[in-house]
């Protein structure tokens, strides 16, 4: 079976190829978003054993290349849980809804921060502070 990424006429056999491909034409940060999108839309479909076994090596391949520049414990996971659980990736996904707890707690901080009037936010102040 062949594969290729939308918008793309170059023809792939395997993840690894897929990957190798996608960062020497754009340049490894933007083949993590290309590849990460292209495994979201794959995850929402019943697919074969074969195109299954394609997803895996193209991750493996991103996961392997980006493992020494990406830090996972920074990462925001992007599935729920029982698709985390099924993947064996429960650590991601808890130390993602921590990450994202603590980003939540400071936003709320710095929006509270910004009230100069009763019931009146600078929420414009409140995200350039947050940014």
């Amino acid at each position: 079976m062949m594969f290729m990424l939308p918008n793309n006429k170059k023809i792939y056999n395997d993840g690894t190829h897929m990957w190798r491909d996608t960062v020497s034409s754009y340049g490894i940060y933007e083949a993590v978003i290309i590849i990460r999108n292209y495994l979201e839309l794959k995850l929402k479909h019943e697919h074969s054993e074969e195109e299954r076994l394609f997803c895996r090596e193209l991750f493996s391949a991103m996961y392997e290349a980006t493992a020494g520049i990406i830090d996972p414990r920074k990462l925001v996971y992007a599935y729920d849980f029982k698709t985390a659980h099924e993947h064996l990736e429960d650590s991601y996904y808890h130390a993602s809804r921590k990450l994202n707890s603590s980003c939540a707690s400071g936003i709320d901080r710095l929006i509270n921060a910004s009230c100069y009037k009763s019931n009146y936010y600078n929420l414009g102040l409140a995200a350039m502070r947050a940014i």
